[in-house]
């Protein structure tokens, strides 16, 4: 996150380094989703989610009795 705040702030404010903000506002981008993508499936070849919200719903409506 920091690297991208200083690829944005290079991108606004330095002329002479733009092109570089460029490519780490590229990098950074193109990390962060790569990383989701591994979590995402690392997650599905575990057998790894979350619960889906109606489910929880309706435990917490049984057990406090709403």
């Amino acid at each position: 996150m920091l690297y991208f705040l200083h690829a944005l702030t290079l991108l606004y404010a330095d002329e002479g380094e733009r092109w570089l903000a460029a490519v780490e506002l590229v990098l950074t981008s193109l990390a962060f989703v790569g990383n989701t993508v591994y979590a995402r499936l690392k997650g599905k070849e575990m057998g790894l989610k979350l619960p889906r919200l109606s489910s929880v719903e309706k435990k917490e409506r049984e057990r406090f009795g709403k």
